[in-house]
């Protein structure tokens, strides 16, 4: 059933005509089609994309130890599996391979949004990847190395942060699990709903239903 859908979505004329670079995966982030405007920003052609897992057809650049491309983009296809939306990612550098000249790498800059693919069920099967390639932004060209090592450092700071939260978060999944009788996905999107009502990140909704269980248990314990 998935894979009619997204063979359906891939053959309708408005995918095929979009002015967009689109790109459709499926829910283990394998491509299964691109119109040809994604084919002509990337350099490839569909039978070298098709069926790969997205991240083996574009790696990281591995001479750029600050590549963050795959780290971002897997969490943009996460949050926008789960939560069911479009999740829109601010400009961001993702180096491509020159598989038509020198097979090096070449700077490239993105603008990405990606949005949930759903069947006639209304469940997630894929993400829909739209692609608009930027110019270099001006303040990373005129960037001195105090400003580049500042921003790296705040970058760093960020990518430490999500990986802090990563446990606190499946604590929270677990609490909600028991409590609510339902499935990882159901407590992880209850967290998201949450998070967006209150407009407070999701790892303080996290860290505060973790807490409040805690102080709960003291409380029996103490009881």
């Amino acid at each position: 059933m998935s894979s009619s859908t997204l063979r359906s979505i891939v053959r309708s004329d408005r995918f095929a005509a979009s002015t967009s670079s689109l790109l459709l995966v499926d829910s283990d982030f394998r491509i299964q089609g691109a119109n040809d405007e994604y084919l002509a920003v990337s350099g490839r052609s569909l039978d070298q994309l098709h069926g790969v897992e997205v991240f083996e057809a574009f790696p990281d650049n591995p001479d750029d130890s600050f590549a963050d491309g795959i780290f971002s983009l897997t969490a943009s296809f996460e949050r926008t599996m789960h939560s069911r939306t479009r999740d829109a990612l601010p400009t961001q550098r993702y180096d491509v391979r020159d598989e038509r000249g020198s097979g090096l790498f070449v700077t490239r800059y993105w603008n990405t949004v990606n949005s949930a693919v759903t069947d006639d069920d209304g469940r997630v099967i894929g993400v829909l990847h739209r692609v608009y390639e930027v110019q270099r932004p001006q303040a990373q060209q005129s960037s001195s190395a105090s400003d580049v090592l500042t921003r790296l450092r705040a970058e760093n700071d960020e990518l430490r942060r999500a990986l802090d939260s990563r446990p606190v978060i499946e604590q929270a999944k677990g609490l909600l699990m028991a409590e609510r009788e339902c499935s990882a996905d159901q407590a992880f999107d209850l967290l998201v709903e949450m998070s967006q009502e209150w407009n407070v990140k999701l790892r303080d909704i996290a860290g505060g239903l973790v807490a409040a269980a805690e102080r709960r248990a003291v409380d029996q314990k103490n009881s």
